[in-house]
């Protein structure tokens, strides 16, 4: 199996068979992050660049869009020598036409088409990219972000490049040693916040916690443990002694998946392929957290996160609902979520066991009304309170649209957020051999 891309001049060819990727998933316009991107490629030695295939994955991208994210990658790539390529929607679709030649599986036929917004499909396009090649890391980066560089010429990719696949020894106050593969490397934001509470924050700072409570966040997502100090001793390579790089040991989840590299672990799960939900591309990542092998390594190189002018000023009322329906789903998801990992902790092992990983899904999955109801009261009430409370006629407005999607679609958002759950069970369990399938086929 080979994978056709498109050069920014349309003109198509394979991927080179060998290699790992660093991918944008994109629908919108991205020619700050495109040229960030190629910045960061360029701190990497020369020898190494070649090894290393910078892909935009298009995902429902319109047109016009996309030719100007063609214009700005053709002068990029040309100036700096570094080749980028484009994995468009018709690309993907005859490779997914092609697993399913070899699979027969309705399942993979039907969620990997992606005929609708999913935030999981370019983790997903890219999982799949890497099952194909030889490589073990994605490293991603997102559409409406742009990274730093330090002072010492360090960029996020290279202390991803360095750090991926090491393996570490880890010295516990009880003085237990034992190893960890760094498995996950990332970084946190500045800028906009990726969530955006800004409406409910004017009312009251305090809003926006009761709804993470209430989904029960059973990880503290605002620290991360110094390397050297608190629970592990770790060793990190020399190549970080003399530089400007803050590196720790993320153990709470502040790692953004917008400014992250993964190891190994999307060969074992897939993201998951639900419409329109916030959060569903963390799954590989939340899973690194729950075993006892797994290392994930946060620096202080952050991306800069922009909103987009639709999302900044809050003029259309219909993305004002769209944006809250996906947070509705999501914290309907949530709660089941944090159960799975509550009882992968408790029984977690060295190695992956997709049986145990299976199981605690679906036994949380039993649960699910009683998980899921008092989220949604608490949703109620917030924004009954936050309409209430709105100090002037614009905040009011756009507070009254997101309380009625709450009121009004919640039993369709649940009923989302459940089919989305039951889909992700579908996929993982057909995705051994879907990776399987594009490894060996890869090498023919």
């Amino acid at each position: 199996m080979k994978i056709l891309v498109e050069s920014p001049n349309g003109v198509r060819s394979e991927l080179p068979p060998e290699g790992n990727i660093i991918y944008i998933p994109t629908n919108r316009v991205c020619g700050s992050s495109i040229r960030s991107t190629i910045n960061e490629i360029e701190t990497l030695p020369t020898s190494m660049r070649p090894y290393y295939h910078f892909v935009i994955i298009e995902c429902g991208i319109d047109k016009m869009s996309s030719n100007q994210n063609r214009r700005t990658a053709s002068k990029v790539s040309m100036s700096s020598g570094v080749p980028i390529w484009f994995l468009t929607e018709s690309l993907w679709s005859q490779m997914v036409t092609q697993i399913h030649s070899y699979l027969h599986s309705n399942t993979i036929n039907r969620l990997l088409r992606f005929s609708y917004p999913c935030y999981g499909a370019g983790p997903i396009k890219a999982s799949v990219l890497m099952s194909i090649l030889k490589g073990n890391t994605l490293h991603r980066r997102d559409s409406d972000q742009t990274v730093e560089i330090s002072s010492s010429g360090i960029s996020p990719l290279s202390v991803e490049v360095e750090l991926l696949g090491r393996a570490v020894a880890n010295v516990s106050k009880d003085n237990h040693l034992s190893r960890k593969i760094v498995r996950g490397v990332g970084s946190s934001l500045s800028g906009q916040p990726a969530r955006d509470r800004r409406d409910l924050d004017e009312v009251d700072g305090n809003l926006g916690a009761l709804l993470d409570n209430a989904h029960g966040s059973y990880r503290n997502r605002s620290s991360v443990s110094d390397l050297h100090q608190e629970d592990a001793t770790i060793a990190m390579p020399s190549y970080f002694d003399n530089s400007d790089v803050l590196l720790r040991s993320d153990e709470t989840g502040i790692i953004e998946m917008g400014i992250c590299a993964l190891r190994d672990v999307f060969r074992w799960i897939p993201e998951m392929p639900a419409k329109n939900i916030f959060g569903i591309d963390y799954m590989q990542k939340n899973l690194l957290y729950q075993r006892n092998d797994s290392l994930l390594v946060w620096h202080d190189l952050y991306a800069f996160h922009e909103y987009d002018a639709s999302r900044l000023l809050q003029t259309s009322s219909a993305k004002i609902e769209q944006y809250m329906l996906a947070e509705l789903k999501y914290a309907a998801i949530r709660p089941v979520w944090n159960k799975v990992n509550k009882q992968l902790q408790r029984s977690s092992h060295d190695g992956f066991d997709r049986l145990q990983y299976m199981t605690a899904w679906e036994e949380a999955l039993e649960d699910f009304e009683q998980l899921v109801e008092p989220v949604m009261n608490v949703y109620t009430e917030v924004y009954c309170q936050a309409v209430n409370r709105a100090k002037h006629d614009a905040l009011k407005q756009r507070l009254a649209i997101r309380k009625n999607v709450v009121e009004n679609f919640r039993d369709d958002a649940v009923d989302s957020a459940r089919k989305a759950m039951e889909d992700f069970l579908l996929l993982t369990t057909v995705w051994e051999d879907l990776v399987s399938a594009c490894e060996r086929n890869g090498k023919l």
